[in-house]
C-alpha cells in the first residue's frame, strides 16, 4: 500500500456518472437580476448556484455554490 493521498472521490448519479461525463448536465441557478439579464439581453452572469443532472436517469447527484467549481464549469 501506498501513502500517498487520494483524491476526493467524485459523487455519483444511479447509473455511475460523475460531473465531468458527457451524459451529464449543468444546471445554473441565477439571482433574480441574473436571471432578468439571462432572458432578456442574452447577458452570460455568473451563476450563484449549479447542479448536476444526469440525462440518462434524470437525477440531480450533486450541488455546488464553490466560486472555484462555477468559474470551471460555466
Amino acid at each position: 500500500m501506498s501513502d500517498e493521498p487520494r483524491e476526493p472521490q467524485q459523487p455519483t448519479c444511479s447509473c455511475g456518472h460523475d460531473r465531468d461525463h458527457y451524459m451529464v448536465s449543468r444546471d445554473p441557478e441565477y439571482t433574480v437580476s441574473g436571471s432578468i439579464w439571462v432572458a432578456l439581453f442574452g447577458v452570460s452572469t455568473r451563476p450563484i448556484r449549479l447542479k448536476f443532472r444526469c440525462r440518462r436517469c434524470g437525477e440531480v447527484f450533486e450541488e455546488t455554490t464553490d466560486k472555484a467549481l462555477l468559474a470551471r464549469y460555466v
